[in-house]
C-alpha cells in the first residue's frame, strides 16, 4: 500500500517544479493506515489531501501551498435531474410552450438567453437559445400526465400533429401509441423542431 502511495505522490511530482514539495495527510493528518478501505482484495485510501508547497526560493512572499481534494467513489444519489431544451428561436419558443402547452417561465435570464420552468409536479427544465436546436432526432423530455390521451387530442385541436414511428410490438391509434403495459404515449414537435412525449410515466418497480 506504501509503495502505491509513493508511486502516486512520484507521478505528481513529475508534473512539479523541481523547487516544489508535496505533503500528503489522509484524513486530517492521521496515519495512513488508520483510513484504509477495502476494495475488492486491495486497500486504499478513503480519502486523501495533498498539499503543493512551493519553496520559499521560488515564491518570493515564501512558500505557498494550496491543497487538492481526491476523493473516492463520487455518487450523484442525492442530485437532481432537469431536463435542457434547445431554441433557435427563444421568443417563438416562449410563446409556443405558453399558447400551446400552458406552461410559463418561472424565471427569464434574458442576458443568457434562458428560460426557466417549473411544472406543478415538481419538476423544473429551462429552454435556452442555441443554433441547434431540432437535430437530436430523438425525445427530448417527456411530460408524464394522467390521461395521455385527453392531453394529446387537446394538442390535436390546437394544430399540434402527432408523430408515429415503426415500434415493434406497438399499436397505434391517430397518433397514440399503446405500449402494452407501460401505458399510452404521444409524441409531437414543438417551435424549434424538439421531439417531446406525452406518457403515463414510468412503470413501478
Amino acid at each position: 500500500m506504501r509503495r502505491k502511495i509513493a508511486l502516486f505522490v512520484d507521478g505528481l511530482a513529475q508534473r512539479l517544479a523541481r523547487s516544489a514539495r508535496i505533503h500528503i495527510m489522509v484524513r486530517d493528518g492521521r496515519h495512513v493506515d488508520e483510513s484504509l478501505q477495502p476494495v475488492g482484495d486491495q486497500l486504499y485510501p478513503q480519502a486523501v489531501r495533498i498539499q503543493f508547497c512551493g519553496s520559499a526560493a521560488a515564491s518570493p512572499g515564501g512558500g505557498v501551498c494550496r491543497e487538492a481534494a481526491h476523493q473516492e467513489d463520487p455518487m450523484l444519489t442525492s442530485a437532481s435531474v432537469t431536463a435542457n431544451i434547445p431554441a433557435a428561436d427563444l421568443a417563438r419558443a416562449r410563446s409556443f410552450y405558453a399558447d400551446v402547452l400552458g406552461l410559463r417561465p418561472a424565471t427569464e435570464l434574458g442576458d443568457a438567453g434562458v428560460l426557466i420552468y417549473h411544472t406543478d409536479g415538481g419538476t423544473t427544465f429551462s429552454v435556452y437559445q442555441t443554433d441547434y436546436a431540432g437535430q437530436a432526432g430523438h425525445t427530448i423530455a417527456q411530460f408524464h400526465v394522467d390521461d395521455v390521451v385527453a392531453e394529446a387530442r387537446a394538442l390535436q385541436a390546437k394544430g399540434v400533429a402527432l408523430e408515429t414511428y415503426d415500434m415493434p410490438g406497438v399499436e397505434w391509434d391517430d397518433g397514440i401509441a399503446d405500449m402494452a403495459g407501460m401505458g399510452h404515449a404521444a409524441w409531437f414537435k414543438d417551435s424549434e423542431g424538439n421531439i417531446l412525449c406525452l406518457d403515463s410515466g414510468y412503470p413501478e418497480g
